[in-house]
């Protein structure tokens, strides 16, 4: 068996009873590793971005209710959320509900070769989760320098260094992510080592050529 994360690997034993010599952790990849140069956060607004599956796992509440925070602080902030999914209406839902549609915007679904030419505009790629694997997503924001604040759900911690390469908080604490995220964008000093260690997160362990490898080693060993 291959999973993308330590915690599908624990849930593959623990509720299924396979054999954990028989389970085998392969992160998937963002793709080839490129030259990228860290970045300092934007002057003026905190500059925010989700890309997901519109479900319930996603959290959408728990992403809004952040920037609602923010907000609430009395920061200058855009929030961009791009996907589809069958909750795609509770987006519209709860924009109107928090009174954020002068800083909220949502794309719908958005090809993923335009999405990486986004990326490195944003300040931050926010992911929330209830329920995760390990999202490419969140790799491939920090592949262009992009901090990411996580929840603790599942899969997702294996996907950033926390404290150094973005955040991690349960997925109910929006307060806690809007308190990492206003003060990161404000020490721009400690934003450029988050963004160094967010490309080297993702250069080192989630490239193409580290799961052809982990994938021909497998091979080899069995």
């Amino acid at each position: 068996f291959i999973t993308m994360s330590h915690h599908q690997k624990q849930y593959l034993h623990n509720k299924w009873g396979v054999s954990l010599n028989k389970i085998h952790v392969i992160p998937i990849s963002f793709g080839a590793a490129f030259q990228a140069k860290p970045k300092k956060p934007n002057a003026n607004v905190i500059k925010i971005i989700s890309a997901f599956r519109m479900c319930w796992e996603k959290n959408i509440d728990g992403n809004l209710r952040t920037v609602k925070q923010l907000k609430e602080k009395g920061c200058a902030v855009q929030y961009d959320i791009y996907g589809d999914g069958p909750d795609s209406g509770q987006v519209m839902y709860l924009i109107d509900k928090y009174k954020l549609s002068d800083c909220v915007t949502y794309h719908g679904k958005i090809e993923n070769t335009k999405l990486k030419e986004q990326l490195p505009q944003y300040d931050f790629f926010l992911q929330l989760s209830h329920s995760e694997a390990l999202p490419t997503s969140v790799v491939e924001a920090q592949s262009f320098g992009v901090p990411a604040i996580v929840s603790n759900s599942d899969g997702l911690p294996e996907a950033i260094i926390n404290d150094e390469s973005g955040y991690c908080v349960p997925a109910h604490d929006a307060k806690t992510a809007a308190e990492y995220m206003a003060a990161l964008w404000k020490d721009e000093n400690k934003y450029f080592k988050f963004s160094e260690a967010a490309i080297k997160n993702s250069h080192n362990k989630f490239t193409n050529e580290c799961e052809a490898y982990a994938l021909c080693q497998l091979y080899i060993n069995i």
